[in-house]
């Protein structure tokens, strides 16, 4: 069961994926705060990192890639907890990513059961 504080950020330019990964997590009982712009996504997690228990994102973005973002957000916390997720098989960005501690892969098209297991596995990570 998600506590109060569980607040979950989302980070993916498609806006149609955005909205029903957080409308998902939010019939989870999760807080969400999504951002289109992955370098506005990290200028927010700069401010408000130790109020958010899990970041999720995807690894194809304009701009900052998923990798970029999650290594951007990994400097404010070294304790980054993070789902990754992508519609393109495994590739060398996700594989650097993943070799992180409590970070997992979600592949595109996200279903309801995949989602869950992966951010209850993710916020179980210690």
């Amino acid at each position: 069961m998600p506590e109060e504080t569980d607040i979950i950020l989302v980070v993916d330019d498609e806006n149609i994926v955005r909205s029903m990964i957080c409308e998902m997590l939010s019939d989870m009982g999760y807080h969400t705060h999504d951002f289109s712009d992955p370098v506005e996504a990290v200028d927010f997690y700069r401010l408000h990192f130790s109020d958010i228990a899990l970041v999720m994102i995807d690894m194809t973005m304009p701009g900052l890639n998923g990798r970029e973002t999650f290594f951007l957000m990994k400097k404010t916390n070294p304790d980054i907890r993070a789902v990754i997720f992508s519609g393109s098989d495994m590739n060398e960005d996700i594989e650097r990513v993943l070799k992180e501690s409590r970070v997992f892969f979600l592949k595109k098209p996200v279903d309801y059961n995949s989602l869950q297991n992966s951010v209850e596995a993710a916020l179980k990570m210690v």
